[in-house]
């Protein structure tokens, strides 16, 4: 069976957190150090030599410093994975810093979040039945891309293997898109509407509750993953414009052909 001898998780936050419970829960490893973003640099480093596993669970920014900090000190057995929800940008930076090392990084995304954040939402098992990307490159060691298939299976996720290119268009339309309009629609609740906030209908709710997840990591997602989220936002842009057009027409049979369209649609 899969075993580490010393997990390092960077990010005391909630992927990062429940990672350590499912860790914990299934004996993967002797050792788990967890590190938040303020006390990384000296008390990092010192356990970067014995470590046979680090995960990056931090905003997307935050992580070339971070391998940059632990590149010196790294063995040749040291698996580094990422959790982040951006890949082609976060890949081409951590290749110009590790060089030949890029082979011991496995890069991958848990489609498994929760509208709130935080070391306080971490729970066991929130990884159980949910995806899980993997973009393997043309360099990752076979070996430790098979290691990481196993750790996450282990933990119950489903894996899926995709390029990065993939990875990044399906998620900036299908996942940032959908967060960021969340923010949007909270965004437009006036003060004088403030008042009414008791009477706003759960379908309000239900489509802002993504908004109140961590704006540093929504600001870092955008900045990554800037090209496709823009193109995103131009096709819903466009696809808004052709529902307000029906709508000025006042046509009742066009309206609802094209919303029969959307309703009919691939379930969910």
């Amino acid at each position: 069976m899969l075993h580490f001898g010393k997990v390092i998780i960077v990010g005391h936050g909630l992927i990062g957190g429940s990672l350590a419970l499912d860790i914990k829960r299934l004996k993967l490893a002797d050792h788990i150090i967890t590190y938040d973003l303020l006390n990384t640099d000296s008390v990092l480093i010192s356990a970067v030599p014995e470590t046979d596993l680090i995960i990056f669970a931090t905003p997307v920014e935050a992580i070339p410093d971070l391998v940059r900090t632990c590149k010196p000190h790294l063995k040749k057995h040291t698996i580094l994975m990422d959790v982040a929800s951006t890949k082609s940008n976060l890949i081409l930076q951590l290749t110009s810093i590790l060089g030949s090392q890029i082979d011991q990084f496995v890069f991958t995304h848990p489609i498994a979040g929760k509208a709130k954040s935080g070391y306080s939402e971490a729970e066991v098992g929130l990884f159980n039945a949910r995806p899980v990307i993997i973009i393997p490159l043309a360099e990752t060691q076979p070996a430790l891309l098979e290691q990481i298939r196993q750790f996450w299976q282990l933990i119950g996720a489903e894996v899926t293997l995709m390029t990065d290119t993939q990875h990044d268009a399906f998620y900036g339309r299908y996942s940032h898109l959908s967060n960021l309009l969340a923010y949007v629609l909270k965004a437009q609740l006036s003060d004088a509407d403030q008042a009414y906030s008791h009477l706003l209908p759960p379908s309000f709710k239900a489509m802002t509750r993504l908004a109140d997840s961590s704006p540093e990591m929504w600001r870092d997602i955008c900045i990554s993953n800037q090209t496709e989220i823009l193109k995103a936002i131009h096709y819903f842009q466009s696809a808004l414009t052709q529902l307000e057009s029906l709508i000025q027409k006042g046509d009742p049979q066009a309206l609802l052909n094209h919303l029969h369209n959307a309703h009919a649609n691939i379930s969910l």
